[in-house]
């Protein structure tokens, strides 16, 4: 025979925990690990279908509690026959389930368990997974963009190089037409000296022109030549052309004493597109002896090139000149000017009449601005 007091019975039902009495998993049964009265599950990657059966320890009915769940997210209790609880597809996370029994007799509740099931992630669930797949996918925007770049550079490189080439085309072509009536001109100087039986100036003038022919195909060859080299080629066309023209004019150049011209470089084949136009259409125009200076002068890094003659100017020169030298002159000065411009963007030519003070037009001015490294 046993001895019971109701009323501590009744306080202790009242302070009493629900267990889990069973858990299956996909039909699979499965026992928690027990841990400060809460419940621990930990289950593989895969969808879970899952049981729970709990119940409070009681010594009178069967039907003395009843039983309630819920997620620890929600605020909603559900009640569940005879302390079961079916939750049919669960994916990988983690969840909490709290449990309770509310008694019969005095509606109290009994105290809170919960159970922390585990669900691990597949491989590719995985927040490291999806991490590298991230970088990897970043990895494979950042190659894809240096590729585009280095493409889009190649392009650039390989337009750069076209025009380039185009200009060194545009260069050689006007060289090597460097002008076809100067060199049919001098080949009939020679012809000249010879029939006159002006032998030594005849091969005074072969020589020079022999000279200034090798200096432009030697010239051609590069992009950029020594501002000497340029003067020395200038100074032998001019040479020739008033060897032909009697001395009918005269050419000076002046270089301010700070420029080394050994180590200034610029385009080939500027400066005598200009020299020549001065002579063809400014100075053999008029009666009086011609002059042709040219002063170069730099600042910081731009080189200055003022060519002046004391010609007819270029209005009356316009006049003079025939159909088909304007075409000539002006396809030759458009290259050259190109050319310049090619060079540096911030390069110009200024082309002008000199003026004396009653406005009478007493030559023409070649300003040449150009950029140095």
């Amino acid at each position: 025979m046993y001895k019971l007091n109701p009323k501590i019975l009744s306080a202790q039902l009242n302070s009493t925990r629900v267990i889990v009495s069973r858990i299956t998993v996909n039909n699979e049964f499965k026992i928690p690990t027990y841990n400060q009265g809460n419940y621990h599950l930990n289950l593989p990657a895969g969808r879970a279908a899952l049981q729970i059966e709990f119940a409070v320890p009681d010594y009178r009915l069967q039907q003395s509690h009843d039983y309630q769940f819920k997620f620890s997210d929600s605020d909603h209790w559900t009640a569940t026959k005879d302390g079961k609880i079916f939750i049919p597809n669960l994916s990988h996370g983690k969840y909490n389930i709290l449990m309770k029994g509310i008694s019969n007799f005095s509606g109290e509740e009994t105290g809170i368990v919960t159970l922390y099931i585990t669900i691990q992630p597949f491989l590719y669930q995985s927040w490291w997974f999806k991490f590298m797949i991230a970088l990897a996918l970043l990895s494979l925007f950042y190659l894809f963009y240096k590729w585009r770049l280095a493409s889009e550079n190649e392009k650039s490189k390989l337009k750069a190089e076209y025009e380039h080439r185009m200009v060194l085309l545009e260069m050689q072509k006007l060289r090597s037409q460097m002008n076809p009536h100067f060199i049919f001109n001098a080949l009939n100087s020679i012809n000249g000296f010879i029939v006159e039986n002006q032998t030594h100036l005849a091969s005074d003038y072969l020589t020079k022109f022999s000279r200034l022919i090798r200096m432009i195909l030697d010239h051609s060859k590069s992009d950029m030549i020594s501002l000497t080299k340029e003067l020395e080629a200038l100074n032998l066309y001019v040479m020739m052309e008033k060897n032909r023209f009697d001395q009918s004019f005269d050419f000076q150049i002046t270089i301010a004493e700070h420029i080394d011209t050994d180590q200034i470089e610029v385009p080939p084949l500027i400066l005598q597109p200009y020299i020549e136009n001065s002579i063809w259409h400014g100075l053999m125009h008029q009666q009086k002896k011609g002059f042709i200076s040219l002063i170069i002068t730099q600042e910081i890094d731009q080189l200055c090139f003022a060519i002046e003659d004391n010609g007819v100017g270029r209005q009356k020169a316009g006049e003079l000149k025939s159909k088909k030298n304007v075409k000539s002159n002006s396809y030759g000065m458009q290259i050259t000017y190109n050319r310049i411009k090619d060079h540096h963007f911030s390069n110009t030519v200024e082309i002008s009449d000199i003026l004396d003070s009653t406005g009478k037009v007493q030559g023409t001015r070649v300003i040449i601005l150009l950029k140095i490294e």
